[in-house]
């Protein structure tokens, strides 16, 4: 059984953290580093239940990511902006800020497994 959340962190040690965390409150996750990779993971075995996207690590890549996770994203980032409006522009309606509040995260993707 794959993973009910992804995680989409080019920071080794915030991917690690946020799977880690997730974890310990009973929900399965997988990170990735890239949008690539990500991507390669969902056309083999289809959408996870959510998605934490951090939006640096994304950028440039919105659209395909969208096509591949049609529900729940949750989007992470240091500065709102353009990187929201462009989010939004995709019918994602989901954004924390980093550092973010842990529980948030989990209240975010909402699918402990």
């Amino acid at each position: 059984m794959d993973s009910a959340v992804w995680i989409l962190d080019e920071n080794e040690g915030n991917r690690t953290l946020t799977v880690e965390g997730l974890a310990k409150v009973g929900v399965r996750a997988t990170g990735f580093a890239s949008p690539r990779a990500l991507l390669s993971h969902a056309r083999r075995i289809g959408p996870p239940r959510a998605a934490a996207i951090d939006a640096w690590t994304a950028q440039g890549s919105e659209r395909e990511i969208r096509g591949a996770i049609p529900w729940r994203i949750t989007v992470l980032m240091t500065l709102p902006g353009e990187q929201v409006s462009r989010w939004m522009s995709l019918g994602v309606s989901r954004f924390l800020l980093k550092p973010f509040d842990f529980p948030l995260l989990v209240e975010h993707v909402g699918c402990a497994a």
